[in-house]
């Protein structure tokens, strides 16, 4: 529902792509490692400007932080390594009762359409709330 929901409201390039990849990590994560996976709720919020589309997951939080694991063989860990290195700038905010997880996109459309030719005016954001349970 995610990577449709993104697929409808972005312009098809290869920075779509990407932006798709992250949001569903994050997502992903929400469900598996925090509390919206336990009958919560996450949301994505997707902005745009200029060059970047910023990516914000808000989850129902959980006992730990976001964290890249170093180990290459571990089964966990590496989602955020692709969320990093498909972005500018990752960050989390928040604590054990909600967090927001921030990734901002390089958009390089390569000479196709910018985001906001397929959905609004540049700055104009959009939001999906998901239910899990």
């Amino acid at each position: 529902m995610l990577r449709e929901w993104l697929r409808d409201l972005l312009p098809a390039c290869a920075a779509r792509d990407d932006v798709i990849a992250v949001a569903s990590e994050l997502g992903a994560n929400a469900v598996c490692h925090t509390a919206s996976g336990r009958g919560g709720q996450f949301s994505v919020e997707v902005t745009w400007a200029g060059s970047m589309v910023r990516v914000i997951v808000g989850d129902g939080g959980g006992p730990a932080e976001p964290r890249i694991i170093d180990d290459p063989e571990s089964g966990n860990g590496r989602g955020l390594r692709l969320v990093q290195s498909l972005s500018a700038a990752m960050s989390v905010s928040g604590n054990d009762r909600g967090r927001f997880v921030h990734a901002d996109v390089p958009w390089t459309a390569n000479g196709g359409p910018e985001p906001h030719e397929c959905a609004g005016d540049r700055g104009t954001s959009a939001a999906l709330w998901m239910l899990q349970g």
